[in-house]
């Protein structure tokens, strides 16, 4: 694997995915990092990495992040917080032993702000989804080996609605 992109949920890492399908790019969501783990591809976007980015040597570490209150409201009206899933538990898991011990702690802000993080002590590359640009994708993906063009990336993009 080359290249794994995390974030949080709600914020926009199965678009990306897409954006890298479409550019060639064997990119899964959550299919390394995920409930599934299904065959390893070129590349997997999953809020699940942020955890093991200390532990990942070889393929480039992304943090993708969203506008803050955008990814609170959506994740908010989603509901991973408020009943007992294993998404929940993997996400307090990793959280402040205070979250564990009482989970009525958290806010679905600290937790987010928390997760962000805990990625990006280990990041590469840090980018917003929504100021995402063509040419800062191209220059990314060539740092993990993939020659695209500019005007690839724009298409992609605009495809998977991130333009």
């Amino acid at each position: 694997m080359r290249l794994v992109i995390t974030s949080t949920p709600c914020a926009r890492l199965e678009s990306i995915a897409g954006v890298l399908a479409r550019l060639g790019i064997g990119c899964g969501h959550e299919t390394v990092f995920g409930p599934d783990r299904a065959a390893t591809p070129d590349a997997d976007a999953s809020w699940m990495a942020a955890p093991f980015f200390a532990r990942l040597a070889n393929p480039l570490r992304i943090l993708q992040y969203r506008h803050l209150d955008t990814v609170v409201d959506e994740l908010d009206a989603s509901g991973l917080f408020a009943v007992d899933t294993p998404e929940r538990r993997f996400a307090l898991a990793f959280g402040p032993e205070s979250w564990r011990e009482s989970p009525e702690l958290i806010s679905v802000r600290r937790w987010v702000t928390h997760w962000r993080e805990l990625a990006a002590r280990h990041a590469q590359v840090m980018w917003s989804i929504e100021r995402l640009t063509p040419s800062r994708l191209v220059e990314v993906l060539a740092r993990a080996g993939w020659d695209r063009n500019v005007d690839d990336a724009e298409e992609a993009l605009a495809a998977m609605g991130l333009s």
